[in-house]
């Protein structure tokens, strides 16, 4: 008797408010979602202000200083990231003090810096490739090329040659 007395009470209250269990669960949803869609919205608003940061230019000399320290290749990889974004998306991004030609220069000698090649070589592969290829093709010099051993096969049994190379630190 107690747990029917409870059952109707659960269906009286639900009765009072006029709304069927379905109901509930679909009110529960929408404010679910619309609590979501408000911190999706914060998110993207706190996107949006940090993508609309313009990014300003180093000096010559803040370069020079930067670039003679090793522990800033952290700072001079930003700052090829950071002139890239600008680049990209130049009309919003830019400094409209500075043009486009002293972006390109910045990031030049930080791409010298950076990978450790000569300025000519690096103004040719900027008039080659367009920048997000650039990095691409910079990026993948950086990776050392697989090591191909030639063995003769009728002197050398391959389980000997295995162990010697295993015994020297390389993997077959």
């Amino acid at each position: 008797m107690k747990g029917e007395s409870s059952e109707t009470d659960d269906d009286e209250s639900s009765d009072d408010d006029g709304e069927i269990p379905i109901e509930r669960k679909a009110k529960e949803t929408l404010k679910k979602r619309s609590k979501m869609t408000k911190a999706v919205q914060e998110n993207n608003l706190q996107t949006n202000i940090s993508q609309s940061e313009t990014f300003v230019l180093p000096s010559g000399q803040e370069i020079e200083k930067e670039s003679s320290h090793p522990h800033a290749l952290e700072h001079v990889h930003q700052r090829i990231k950071d002139v890239i974004a600008v680049l990209s998306d130049f009309a919003n991004k830019r400094d409209p003090k500075r043009k486009r030609q002293e972006y390109m220069g910045v990031l030049r000698k930080d791409l010298c810096v950076y990978y450790s090649y000569n300025d000519f070589l690096l103004s040719k592969f900027l008039d080659m490739f367009p920048l997000s290829e650039l990095i691409a093709f910079l990026e993948a010099n950086e990776v050392s090329r697989p090591i191909t051993i030639r063995t003769n096969t009728l002197k050398t049994k391959r389980r000997d040659l295995a162990q010697a190379l295993i015994s020297r630190g390389v993997n077959p």
